[in-house]
């Protein structure tokens, strides 16, 4: 996480009056949303405050343990999330992102991660902002989800909807559906007349936000591919 050094905003300093404690230095970061004042340790000296909309200030003393600074650390990372597109590492990102969580959830084989790697490397390479899109949320240095839109030569009218996924650990925050909304209105803007996308069955939470924004169960057909046999879904969605 970048940290940047401030000493001239204003800070909260109020140990215990027989602690022996003395502030060792204030770091801030700009962020767009207010975390709440979450730790308070009178014995570390660890206070949060935030000035609405603009920064968060914390204070680090020389008494501070390393556990204490992790989980300081650890926590406002997860609470800081930013909507982005493409960044250095993004290609990787998202690969790891869908290798790791469909093999551990789905039991699907290195197959699989490497279609996803050579697809999403293709996409950057050709990607054409005037009719593919690219939307991450980004937690701290994490990838907390994606979701990717991409132009079909052959059907000028035509959108696919790909690498749509939030990892487990940020789930049930609404960013999928937060991805999903950007993901529409950037078609709708470029004028497309039709989503459309695949996944395969058993997927119910994504699909459940799929049918929520109108889009219909058009084909099923059984395929055996990465390493197993899956049920493949397509969905539409008819935007004109």
């Amino acid at each position: 996480m970048s940290i940047e050094m401030d000493t001239t905003g204003p800070c909260w300093w109020n140990p215990s009056p027989s602690s022996p404690i003395k502030p060792k230095s204030l770091v801030s970061r700009s962020v767009a949303m207010t975390v709440p004042l979450w730790l308070m340790t009178e014995n570390y000296g660890v206070f949060m405050f935030s000035r609405p909309r603009t920064r968060h200030y914390l204070f680090l003393t020389e008494a501070l343990p390393s556990s204490y600074e992790n989980v300081l650390f650890n926590r406002m990372n997860q609470n800081l999330l930013e909507i982005a597109g493409y960044f250095p590492g993004s290609i990787g990102k998202i690969t790891t992102l869908h290798a790791v969580y469909y093999k551990e959830y789905w039991g699907l084989d290195q197959s699989f991660e490497a279609q996803v790697g050579r697809e999403v490397s293709d996409f950057f390479t050709k990607f054409d902002e005037r009719k593919d899109g690219l939307w991450t949320a980004v937690s701290g240095d994490e990838l907390a989800g994606c979701i990717a839109i991409t132009g079909i030569i052959d059907h000028p009218g035509d959108a696919r909807l790909r690498w749509y996924i939030v990892d487990p650990l940020f789930q049930g925050r609404g960013i999928g559906r937060m991805l999903i909304t950007k993901a529409i209105h950037f078609c709708r803007k470029v004028g497309y007349s039709r989503i459309y996308l695949w996944t395969f069955e058993g997927l119910n939470r994504a699909q459940s936000i799929y049918e929520q924004n109108g889009f219909k169960l058009t084909e099923e057909r059984e395929m055996e591919q990465w390493g197993g046999v899956i049920r493949e879904q397509r969905f539409d969605l008819i935007l004109k």
